[in-house]
């Protein structure tokens, strides 16, 4: 008899169901998370949904996320990021102990990965604004390079189709809230499914090679890594 799901996949099920219903999903090479060992993925971030298509879709994977912590705010949101192990994320510029929180979740993320887990954040921790990744003066990314243990791997994944979407910041001046976004947009059921490809990819040795680099040209080559395809063409269909 088949394994009945675990509540994290049954999550995941459930909004993979609605969302295939309005996006055709295609994953490429996500065989690469199938390796032994603790791992870091990141993905790029080309709109406010992405996040939810990539768990959906990877329900068979338990990744933990990293999340904004105004999320945990809500008690809907925070009853299912506890089903993912989800660790929050403080806003380190409004914080006066940003250094100090900043040390904290690297170490919660190093412990993380020492117990074999997989962990999911997004290095640019921020939705695109004109379709290329970019991911300025952030840092976690460049210090988990440094520190993470030998066996980690590293995943990118690049996200292609969502530039120009509703959930999108093209043609805005700010990131558009989710859910009243996709609730205004429910017509758009009713039109060809948006096609989308996430692509995988064991970046791990190249991750290694720029370990030691200073954080800013780290950050350049890993931008340089997301954007060696152009900028997706952006459809607002």
């Amino acid at each position: 008899m088949a394994k009945f799901p675990d509540k994290r996949a049954r999550v995941c099920l459930f909004f993979r169901t609605l969302f295939r219903m309005r996006y055709k999903v295609t994953l490429v090479n996500v065989e690469c998370l199938n390796q032994p060992g603790s791992k870091l993925v990141w993905p790029t971030h080309m709109a406010v949904i992405d996040p939810m298509l990539v768990f959906s879709e990877l329900y068979k994977y338990p990744l933990q996320p990293f999340v904004d912590e105004r999320f945990f705010g809500n008690k809907v949101f925070r009853s299912i990021l506890k089903v993912f192990d989800s660790i929050s994320v403080p806003n380190l510029r409004k914080s006066r102990n940003g250094l100090e929180q900043a040390k904290q979740l690297n170490n919660l993320c190093l412990a993380s990965l020492q117990a074999g887990k997989t962990v999911i954040f997004y290095p640019s921790g921020h939705c695109t604004s004109d379709g290329k990744e970019s991911l300025g003066g952030r840092n976690m990314a460049h210090t988990m390079a440094q520190i993470m243990p030998d066996e980690t791997r590293v995943i990118g994944v690049k996200i292609r189709g969502l530039w120009g979407s509703c959930t999108s910041r093209y043609g805005r001046k700010g990131t558009p809230p989710i859910f009243p976004t996709m609730f205004t947009n429910l017509w758009k059921l009713f039109v060809p499914r948006r096609k989308v490809t996430m692509e995988f990819e064991d970046i791990t040795d190249l991750v290694r090679s720029w370990q030691g680099l200073e954080k800013t040209e780290f950050n350049h080559n890993l931008e340089e890594y997301y954007n060696s395809k152009g900028i997706d063409e952006p459809k607002t269909r």
